[in-house]
């Protein structure tokens, strides 16, 4: 098994999702949202998607997680003003790995490329929403270093 992980490290990529993938991105939100027992909250029409995604001034990130040529998850950012610190910050949107991909590291390596984009461009904090009842969820940011606020029901990594 070592060896199939060392390949994961190494054909592991990240790549913008472009106007051309979105049904496919449309998909993998709906599977997330089924993940989340929230399919009923899926209600989109892919034009307006589509438009709403790439408007200028372009503000939302969504991007692949790929595995060679083959789309293992996504992962959908934006940046956000930390008012109480009077800097910048990113909010997670969704990150998303299919399942015959999961714990393989890609969610980890996403996750971690997400916080490097972060530290890179300055930002104070990446902050996230997570449902209360994915366990599987809150464990998996504990692990990466999150601080859980339960009454508020999102989490956040504070950079310095």
């Amino acid at each position: 098994m070592p060896n199939a992980a060392l390949k994961i490290d190494q054909a592991l990529t990240f790549r913008a999702v472009l106007p051309e993938d979105v049904l496919l991105l449309h998909g993998m939100i709906y599977d997330l949202a089924l993940h989340d027992n929230r399919a009923d909250l899926v209600n989109l029409d892919v034009n307006e998607f589509t438009q709403n995604l790439y408007r200028e001034p372009r503000i939302i990130e969504p991007f692949f997680i790929m595995l060679g040529d083959t789309v293992a998850g996504f992962f959908i950012t934006y940046e956000i003003f930390w008012i109480y610190k009077g800097r910048r910050g990113m909010h997670l949107l969704g990150l998303y790995v299919k399942p015959e991909f999961r714990r393989r590291g890609c969610g980890e390596k996403a996750f971690q490329h997400i916080v490097e984009e972060c530290k890179k461009r300055d930002m104070g904090q990446l902050v996230w929403h997570a449902d209360v009842s994915n366990d599987s969820g809150k464990n998996f940011y504990a692990k990466m270093g999150a601080t859980v606020f339960e009454d508020y029901s999102y989490n956040f990594i504070k950079f310095k």
